[in-house]
């Protein structure tokens, strides 16, 4: 199921073909971050592969690191409900992964797939991003709760990602910062 982007109102946005299709890609900046945020199975995953696809038909998928909540959690062996304090942990290491990747300098366009629905951790990755030279860009999935129970992989609760929902609905970014509209993805 397509999430909703709804804007919000929010007035400073772009069009995912203006980052990945031509000609709008040959005037993109040179180094992009795209955070997405989203509850858990609101689909982030699939989209961060749609992104991935698409930047790979048109440039170099070597070009692209993803750095993914999921990662985390199908690397740990404990198959209890994770805690928040779990998930805090896991977004503190991705955020020294993205500081790691971009001071290697190895990849120029970066997602981080993870549900950021406050925006505690949202801020920490675009100020990094930023104060590394990365144009940064984020991508607010808002999915209906029964989908997201459907399509989540992890073992997340209903009440935990019901929490996600509100808190995303609840935190939006700051209107100074760039939101992309991806649905040209979702039509290919």
């Amino acid at each position: 199921s397509t999430p909703n982007f709804n804007l919000f109102n929010h007035k400073n946005f772009i069009d995912i073909r203006e980052i990945l299709w031509m000609p709008g890609r040959k005037k993109r900046p040179c180094q992009i971050l795209i955070i997405l945020r989203g509850a858990a199975g609101s689909g982030k995953s699939h989209l961060v592969q749609l992104i991935k696809r698409k930047e790979s038909e048109l440039g170099k998928a070597s070009d692209i690191r993803i750095l993914s909540i999921d990662d985390y959690f199908l690397t740990d062996d404990d198959d209890d409900e994770k805690s928040k304090k779990d998930v805090q942990k896991y977004l503190e290491e991705m955020l020294r992964h993205l500081k790691k990747t971009i001071s290697d300098g190895l990849h120029n366009f970066i997602m981080i797939d993870a549900e950021n629905c406050d925006l505690d951790f949202y801020m920490k990755f675009h100020q990094t991003g930023n104060q590394m030279g990365f144009s940064v860009y984020a991508i607010e999935l808002f999915q209906k709760l029964e989908v997201c129970v459907q399509q989540c992989c992890r073992n997340v609760t209903t009440e935990q990602i019901q929490g996600g929902i509100d808190s995303l609905e609840r935190n939006r970014i700051p209107s100074t910062h760039t939101l992309i509209m991806p649905l040209a993805l979702y039509a290919e």
